[in-house]
């Protein structure tokens, strides 16, 4: 098995729901966080993309392109991908050569112990 086959599934979960349902419990919860009722606008600002964006997103318009996707990923996490049907990027991407490979052999090791 090389590094590329590792299964990383179990950073997500599945939910049933679809992407705007998904993301509208985004938004409640970042507001649960705040603790206060915040508007579209200030959860677009905290999500760094724009306001007409996130309400097409919200209202099931359109659904965010790549370059969004990304954007959403950094604040909401790696299951903004899973909700878009998109496979999830390796967690380890950003994780220097010399941290990653052994996490990525434990991780083997791991699946082959369980299976």
């Amino acid at each position: 098995m090389s590094n590329d086959d590792i299964d990383y599934s179990f950073i997500t979960y599945n939910s049933g729901m679809d992407f705007k349902e998904w993301l509208t419990n985004q938004y409640l919860d970042w507001q649960k966080r705040e603790g206060e009722r915040r508007s579209v606008s200030d959860f677009a600002g905290f999500l760094e993309v724009s306001q007409p964006s996130l309400s097409n997103w919200l209202n099931g318009v359109s659904e965010p392109g790549r370059k969004s996707i990304h954007q959403l990923a950094k604040k909401l996490g790696d299951n903004v991908y899973v909700m878009l049907g998109m496979p999830v990027p390796d967690p380890f991407r950003n994780v220097p050569e010399e941290v990653s490979i052994p996490l990525k052999a434990a991780f083997r090791e791991y699946d082959r112990i369980i299976t």
